[in-house]
């Protein structure tokens, strides 16, 4: 828009589409806008110059809309989306072999899953998933964006103390929340109209939403939090806003530079105050371990097939991410997950220890490995002792 380089834009967007589909959330605003301004100036045009019926002013518009790169830009990436997401799910009918339909494959089910073509995962949590909490998080979500993490005043293991609301302190949890949230989203959407690259800062500004809401099954918070980075583009619009107006005041530049040096010193600061907050030498030790721990499994198991007790009670280590964990370090072994394993597992992998023969791992400190049958076997061979309260239950 700014220098005019068209066949620069085209390249780089099929190239950003090789990295992830957010792309296309940006895009969408981008090209919208841009038919809307290129059909406005079309009427106008038409308008001004005889004859200047509706029917003259429609043909100018189409005419003005076939010709536009906005729509030229929309069908190259929607194009070379659909063909990423084609050879996606070629690759993978190969890698399965060829046996499985292209309903069945992992990736289109996940696909109708976030899409919300799923109607029994809608119905499972269509308490999240309906329109006004839903809406509710986002904008809450928004006003998160816009607080430093310093005077958030949450840490990273206080949602393991209820301490927080869907990830959020308490002062942020409820409807003021949601209030403020909105009144930032619209000062930053009518701000776009009185600046020159109006086009520009209303796509930044907008984007996020055109990702969140028709990816609706896939950007509520509690699957996936971390999709609220993409309302970047709100707050790097709001303090732009505040920067230009705060130098057309003062009619000085030196005010960018010191909100500059101010902003670098704030974000170092956030990074410590994060640093000290559960993701500090403690939390990384525990991952070193946890390497350690599954790299030892994976040597002893060799190319067999694990099995994975489920438990709720990884979450009182504190590192969220130990369940992704087994899948990545014992890759290619194949990783079963289940609440009560039965007799014929080879091997179990378990969150707690249990002294017993079965234990292959005693070394370990957070993933043990043992002999799925000796194990089972020993507590058959317990449980009529705990039954009948022999010293050894107590």
């Amino acid at each position: 828009v700014q220098e005019g380089r068209f066949r620069q834009l085209l390249v780089k967007t099929c190239i950003a589409l090789l990295f992830g589909w957010h792309v296309l959330a940006l895009l969408l605003p981008f090209v919208i806008f841009g038919l809307a301004r290129e059909i406005l100036r079309a009427r106008s045009a038409a308008t001004d110059s005889p004859p200047s019926s509706l029917l003259f002013q429609g043909k100018r518009a189409v005419a003005a809309l076939l010709r536009s790169r906005f729509l030229l830009l929309g069908i190259v990436a929607l194009g070379f989306g659909l063909s990423v997401l084609t050879f996606n799910f070629t690759m993978e009918y190969v890698a399965l072999d060829g046996k499985t339909q292209l309903t069945e494959l992992p990736s289109f089910k996940s696909m109708l899953r976030r899409t919300g073509q799923n109607p029994h995962f809608n119905e499972r949590h269509a308490s999240i998933l309906s329109w006004r909490p839903f809406l509710e998080v986002q904008f809450r979500s928004v006003l998160r964006m816009f607080i430093p993490y310093p005077l958030l005043g949450v840490r990273p293991d206080d949602v393991f103390h209820n301490a927080t609301v869907d990830g959020y302190p308490t002062w942020l949890s409820g409807f003021q929340g949601v209030v403020l949230g909105i009144v930032l989203v619209a000062a930053c959407l009518i701000g776009s109209m009185f600046v020159r690259q109006k086009m520009l800062f209303a796509t930044l500004a907008s984007f996020g939403f055109f990702w969140a809401l028709p990816m609706r099954n896939n950007t509520a918070t509690v699957y996936h939090d971390f999709e609220t980075m993409y309302y970047i583009g709100l707050p790097l619009v709001f303090f732009t806003f505040i920067l230009l107006l705060a130098r057309r005041l003062t009619r000085r530049d030196g005010v960018i530079v010191v909100a500059a040096v101010g902003a670098m010193l704030l974000f170092a600061f956030s990074s410590f105050q994060m640093g000290r907050f559960g993701l500090g030498p403690e939390a990384a030790q525990a991952a070193r371990d946890v390497h350690q721990d599954l790299l030892a499994i994976h040597e002893l198991v060799g190319g067999e097939t694990v099995t994975v007790r489920s438990s709720h009670d990884i979450q009182e280590l504190h590192i969220n991410v130990l369940s992704y964990n087994t899948h990545y370090y014992l890759n290619p072994i194949v990783v079963r997950r289940e609440y009560y394993p039965s007799e014929d597992r080879g091997f179990i992998v378990m969150y707690h220890r249990v002294d017993a023969d079965s234990l292959l791992t005693p070394q370990n400190r957070y993933f043990f490995l043992y002999n799925g049958p000796d194990l089972i076997a020993s507590y058959r061979s317990a449980y009529p002792s705990i039954v009948s309260s022999e010293p050894v239950a107590r």
